[in-house]
């Protein structure tokens, strides 16, 4: 450019030049997990050229406590590739932290100290690999701590044990590299990175980019005099600069002002880069401090919802319906409980849909492992507080409460919500709860004078289930059965099980008439009988339905 001076105006005088169309460098989210004191942070600053403000253990808490708090990031270029490292804690009482950054990496390494093994927390950051089902690679750290006259068969005895752990998991046959940090080597550095391009190259965000933007804010600082800084992951879509986006859970839009990637500045972000966008002041940094930013109307606000469910196999307790979870979605975590239900996928065959009101479900009192795969799985969970989220987002249920002391697994079961919002009025879901009555035929009167001889009495069908869902009469005890008549019943005798239908009531003990099918003559009193029902557990009126086994 040259400039020149008329009549005391400043002229510019612009060459034109040829732009050359750069290609776009892919981006990948590594997470470094693994048990406390393993390593992460070393391994996270000897890979990396460029930290974030909330890396390599910057914090004051961090720097007083000699460990890992928080989500760490930092990055390294390879080729065409930058390689993005999410540094997470590997305390036991952090495993809130680590779950939400599982949600946001593309892959993770497994750090392993060498010179001590699997622990507790490489336990569990296995199972959460495998239920988020990322790609996994592990690294031998500490390897200057063994002998070198030992360290060979110190490493084939570890990656032996590590194989014979992961088995019978999703990673099969991992790559495993040794590793120092304390001393590394360069050709152990370039593995490393060989080995993570090599593993992330079906990076499944990439056919995510025509979504709706999508970014979960893992930092939010202000800048005096230029706005507030959000820094995250790009989950979904496209931002650039200039675009006006929601903060979840504020119902408040801003403007974005510019955008920043690992220090360079950016004309847009997108699926699963990592960047900083700098938007008009937000005062309410201190009380967001996490979660998500979108394009218009892609988050919602949920207090009750709908998703698939597994177990998770690992965990130990039961998962029982109306027992109360710890539910973490991103970065948030809340108490929420679950109901569980499930159906035929026979009948469900828009599995990307769910109908309220035109399907038939069936409640369950726990969800176990391993599940029917001819059947569907749900829950409907309700939370103590409201979360933000977005249709298909994945969670993970636990039980932060147990003792970390403990070997046992605090993951409990995982899911992706549904587009369905439940509010608290609704009861249009159809999930019914299967029951059986048990009773006796009458010993003392069988058979009853002017009675044909295929009809019976029946005795005790009234018990306290039944009494709970209707008014209790003290005058008219009869009150209890007159849902179940015209009901069918199934006697069961010696010689084999007959079917009848309960007619009217006898007296008013809660004895009741049966009219068999069939004509029988080998009934004798006691005989056990079954009457079967279902209740819809979301209808408020308890209206009992019959059914047969």
């Amino acid at each position: 450019k040259k400039k020149s001076t008329t009549r005391g105006k400043t002229l510019t005088n612009t060459f034109i030049h040829l732009k050359v169309k750069k290609k776009k460098k892919q981006m990948i989210n590594v997470g470094l997990l693994g048990h406390v004191d393993s390593g992460k942070t070393s391994i996270a600053k000897v890979l990396s050229t460029i930290g974030s403000t909330a890396s390599f253990d910057k914090s004051p808490q961090e720097r007083l406590r000699g460990k890992t708090i928080d989500l760490g990031f930092s990055s390294v270029l390879k080729g065409d590739t930058r390689i993005a490292f999410v540094d997470c804690p590997g305390h036991a009482k952090l495993i809130k932290v680590v779950i939400g950054g599982a949600h946001i990496i593309d892959m993770m390494i497994l750090v392993i100290d060498i010179t001590k093994g699997i622990q507790t927390q490489t336990a569990e950051c296995i199972i959460l690999g495998e239920v988020t089902k990322k790609p996994l690679m592990v690294l031998l750290n500490k390897i200057d701590g063994v002998d070198k006259i030992k360290r060979e068969k110190r490493i084939e005895k570890v990656s032996r044990r590590i194989r014979g752990a992961l088995k019978d998991t999703h990673f099969a046959d991992p790559i495993i590299l040794p590793f120092s940090a304390k001393e590394p080597q360069e050709h152990d550095k370039q593995a490393i990175l060989n080995a993570i391009v090599t593993l992330a190259q079906t990076n499944e965000r990439k056919m995510q980019t025509k979504e709706k933007f999508l970014m979960a804010v893992d930092h939010c600082f202000m800048i005096k005099g230029q706005g507030t800084v959000m820094t995250g992951t790009v989950l979904q879509g496209r931002v650039h600069v200039g675009d006006n986006i929601d903060i979840a859970g504020y119902q408040q839009s801003r403007r974005v002002k510019s955008i920043q990637k690992f220090k360079a500045p950016a004309e847009d972000a997108t699926t699963g880069e990592r960047a900083g966008l700098l938007i008009a002041d937000f005062k309410k940094t201190k009380a967001f401090e996490r979660g998500y930013v979108s394009a218009p109307h892609v988050i919602k606000t949920y207090t009750r919802f709908i998703a698939h469910v597994s177990p998770i196999r690992h965990f130990k307790q039961p998962i029982t319906s109306r027992k109360k979870f710890h539910i973490t979605i991103g970065h948030e975590t809340i108490m929420g409980t679950p109901l569980f239900f499930c159906c035929k996928k026979s009948q469900f065959p828009n599995q990307s849909a769910f109908p309220l009101s035109l399907q038939e479900y069936e409640w369950l009192d726990a969800l176990t492992y391993p599940l029917d795969e001819a059947y569907l799985y749900f829950a409907q969970i309700t939370m103590e507080s409201p979360i933000a989220s977005y249709p298909t987002a994945t969670f993970i249920a636990s039980k932060l409460d147990m003792d970390i002391h403990s070997k046992s697994c605090r993951l409990a079961f995982s899911g992706k919500l549904l587009d369905v919002e439940r509010t608290q009025e609704e009861d249009t879901l159809a999930v019914y709860k299967l029951k059986q009555l048990t009773c006796s035929i009458d010993k003392n009167k069988r058979m009853v004078e002017k009675m044909t001889t295929d009809e019976l009495i029946g005795d005790h069908l009234i018990d306290k289930q039944l009494l709970s869902h209707y008014k209790k009469n003290k005058n008219h005890m009869t009150y209890p059965l007159i849902p179940f008549l015209s009901h069918p019943i199934y006697v069961h005798t010696l010689s084999g099980n007959y079917r009848g239908i309960i007619t009217k009531p006898f007296g008013k003990n809660g004895k009741f008439y049966i009219q068999m099918d069939q004509e029988v003559h080998d009934i004798q009193g006691g005989e056990r009988c079954d009457v079967y029902y279902k209740v819809n557990v979301f209808d408020k009126q308890r209206a009992i339905v019959p059914y047969s086994p």
